[in-house]
């Protein structure tokens, strides 16, 4: 828990290589210090907040349980993207006396003496982009930036009965264009609340700015109860930027779309039709369950399955791989099971290992040094 008492704090780094039951209140502020956050469970309670630094790429979010965001706690990047010499694809101009708004999702509006906002880009349906900046001159930073960006998975259900937003700012400098806003991308099993899902653009300085353009919202859900508003707004000016991007849709439950029990039950018994003519019985490549452990959650696999991810950037490099998989793997389980079926000691691994492995292009993996594994791969995320 993060409690700063009811005093409104500073920001305070968060970070943890083994994921825990995240609390913020009392007034507290808190970012991750790390480039991305694993969480059991999470709680903003009113007049606290979570939010990263302008001079992170997002915030990253996995919460392996709920995450609930009570009235009047926010979870904001609101004017932590694009900033200063740094504008952004899509970023406002200032070429006389006024500036442009920024663009992302919809394009900024143009000031008054017609100076054209800031383009579009990114994607709708996956929004991972920050807001680019609006038009002003001298390009000061902290002055009209554009919205910061958020990827949140939620196992449970989000409830947001506060704010999730990542609005861009007003222009605060004399006829300066406003900030785009960012992106919100979140994906959780049920989504419910009363709260305010944002990523408007800034509005232009009223002398003669363009509203920034609206961000980018994508919201992915098995069911969803929200109830409150979802805005991605453009933001008032000389001329009004445009609204940015809004898609809410269902993740569809599993179905079977076809099966055939005749084709499942033949594979079970190792008989085969491929075809072209060749039909096989008997043959010893029929469907394993139990037979030869494959079916066992080595820890070896599970470190093969996060080193793969730290390959590509997804996780970060010092992360406790060792501590995460004694969280999560559960052998025991599985032995209890094998034990109530009376599987053969034969089919019961051993070891926690499969050892070393070698994969197809020569490449081999070993669960006691994974670094010289990854010291040895060509293609892999290198920024």
């Amino acid at each position: 828990m993060v409690d700063n008492g009811g005093v409104q704090g500073t920001n305070t780094p968060i970070a943890s290589t083994e994921n825990f039951s995240l609390a913020v209140s009392g007034g507290a502020i808190v970012h991750p210090s790390t480039s991305s956050l694993i969480l059991s469970g999470l709680l903003i309670d009113s007049g606290a907040a979570l939010t990263h630094l302008s001079t992170q790429s997002n915030l990253d979010l996995t919460v392996l349980g709920d995450a609930v965001v009570q009235t009047n706690g926010f979870i904001s990047v609101d004017a932590k993207g694009y900033n200063g010499s740094h504008g952004g694809p899509g970023a406002g101009l200032m070429l006389t006396n006024d500036g442009s708004g920024g663009g992302y999702g919809g394009a900024g509006g143009a000031s008054a003496s017609n100076i054209p906002g800031g383009s579009t880009y990114g994607s709708a349906s996956q929004p991972v982009d920050l807001g680019s900046r609006g038009g002003l001159n001298p390009t000061y930073s902290g002055f009209c930036q554009g919205g910061g960006a958020v990827l949140m998975r939620v196992a449970g259900t989000l409830t947001v009965n506060g704010e999730i937003s990542a609005n861009g700012n007003s222009a605060l400098f004399e006829a300066g264009g406003g900030g785009a806003g960012g992106s919100l991308w979140l994906t959780a099993r049920q989504i419910n609340g009363l709260g305010l899902i944002a990523a408007n653009g800034g509005d232009g300085e009223d002398s003669g700015g363009g509203g920034g353009g609206g961000g980018r919202i994508a919201i992915y859900s098995r069911s969803n109860n929200f109830a409150g508003a979802i805005y991605a707004a453009g933001g008032i000016g000389a001329n009004p930027g445009q609204n940015g991007t809004v898609l809410v849709t269902n993740i569809p439950a599993p179905q079977i779309i076809t099966q055939s029990p005749a084709d499942i039950v033949n594979r079970i018994k190792g008989q085969f039709n491929y075809g072209d003519g060749r039909k096989v019985a008997n043959s010893d490549q029929l469907m394993k369950f139990w037979n030869g452990g494959v079916s066992y959650p080595y820890q070896s696999h599970e470190l093969w399955f996060l080193t793969e991810n730290q390959r590509w950037g997804k996780l970060p490099m010092d992360l406790d791989t060792k501590a995460i998989i004694g969280k999560v793997n559960r052998e025991d389980m599985w032995r209890e099971a094998a034990k109530n079926i009376s599987a053969a000691a034969s089919d019961i691994p051993k070891t926690t290992s499969r050892g070393k492995e070698t994969f197809f292009d020569g490449k081999v993996f070993d669960p006691a040094d994974p670094k010289a594994y990854l010291a040895s791969l060509q293609i892999k995320k290198v920024a």
